[in-house]
């Protein structure tokens, strides 16, 4: 390996450790109160699911999947 090949290594590694730094720090807290509340009313059998909304996001994340698929 040549010292070219470490020094474009490491750039790559910094490269990545400074996205996944990014990432964690753009991503939001998750809310513990509305997931518990969520899960307490699923457990109660009373949580309420619109057909529209699950429709639209299963297109948008198949829709978004074939997206990124063509960029790569």
């Amino acid at each position: 390996m040549t010292s070219f090949d470490k020094t474009r290594i490491l750039y790559q590694y910094y490269e990545l450790n400074k996205k996944a730094h990014e990432i964690i720090a753009n991503t939001p807290e998750m809310r513990t109160d509305r997931i518990m509340n969520i899960k307490n009313t699923i457990e109660k059998g009373s949580y309420k699911i619109k057909s529209e909304k699950v429709t639209q996001s299963v297109i948008l994340d198949l829709f978004v999947e074939k997206s990124l698929r063509l960029k790569i």
